[in-house]
């Protein structure tokens, strides 16, 4: 116990850390997009920057997103270069995902593959095939999804660039995870965490772990499981603190199914202790349960 004690003392600490190094001050972001059209660079280059600038937005849900997108539009209003072409369909995608009809969206995608074909422009073929994918999904068309994503896994294969074979690999685990077929999950879950590995890109590193974890206890493989809850656990406490309460209460879940109730509690309750640092609701639940089970056992 004392060791579950200096893990919460620790991880609370690094919470605080975190929190007071988050604070960022606003940027202008009208300044950075006018510094970006002004620049004495081809427009190749501000397509390329602004884009980069347009998807870091939408990912912060930045409001500024689509007054970035509308430069890019403009920008290319007489421009016929399918490399340029390719890159604003995609952007456009992502800019208005689910705020417009799923066919607008669709045509976005489309128009990317086909810029990026007519010139065979291998990542964005990549990347709109991937989305492609993953959005048929969303919409329950899974024979269409998984043809699209192994067609993004192949092309990803022939690139130097090994975050696009990541990125598509875990979009394909999460296809085969909705469909319950954890044994195909897992395989292209494995091959996703060990380029991961290899590579600089580990921020996410262990919800991809969790994601192998939950897989191998759903096909009943305890001891894989437990092995990348573990993973999950370390790789969370020194570099995804923003995933500990999930992972703690997985290894409550897991403790518990397989009887080892104490335990169970023992993560419940360290669970409720960083969310509670966190600021988040608790539920508590399984810690009832837990408490319960022990009792009565």
């Amino acid at each position: 116990m004392l060791k579950f004690i200096i893990k919460i003392v620790f991880i609370t600490i690094i919470l605080c850390i975190n929190q007071e190094y988050a604070r960022g001050q606003s940027a202008n972001w009208n300044d950075t997009l006018q510094t970006i059209l002004t620049a004495k660079v081809s427009d190749s280059i501000k397509v390329s920057q602004i884009e980069a600038k347009t998807i870091f937005l939408v990912t912060n849900a930045r409001p500024e997103a689509k007054d970035f997108l509308k430069a890019m539009e403009r920008l290319l209003s007489k421009n016929n270069n399918s490399y340029l072409l390719a890159k604003l369909y995609y952007t456009k995608a992502i800019v208005w995902n689910f705020t417009v009809p799923k066919e607008e969206i669709f045509n976005y995608i489309d128009s990317c593959i086909y810029y990026a074909e007519k010139i065979n422009y291998t990542q964005y073929i990549v990347r709109g095939a991937r989305m492609k994918g993953q959005y048929l999904d969303r919409f329950n068309n899974f024979p269409e999804s998984e043809k699209m994503l192994l067609k993004a896994y192949e092309a990803s294969q022939t690139l130097q660039i090994p975050f696009e074979s990541f990125r598509t690999l875990v979009a394909l685990a999460g296809i085969y995870e909705n469909q319950m077929d954890y044994n195909s999950a897992l395989k292209y879950s494995l091959i996703a965490a060990e380029i991961s590995d290899k590579s600089s890109f580990k921020n996410t590193l262990g919800s991809l772990y969790l994601r192998i974890a939950i897989g191998y206890s759903k096909i009943g493989d305890n001891e894989k499981a437990q092995q990348y809850y573990n993973l999950t656990l370390d790789f969370s406490i020194t570099d995804q603190q923003a995933l500990l309460p999930e992972i703690y209460a997985h290894l409550g879940n897991f403790h518990q199914t397989v009887g080892r109730n104490e335990i169970a509690l023992s993560y419940y309750q360290m669970c409720d202790s960083v969310m509670h640092s966190q600021n988040q609701t608790v539920g508590r639940n399984e810690i009832a349960l837990s408490y319960y089970q022990m009792c009565d056992s």
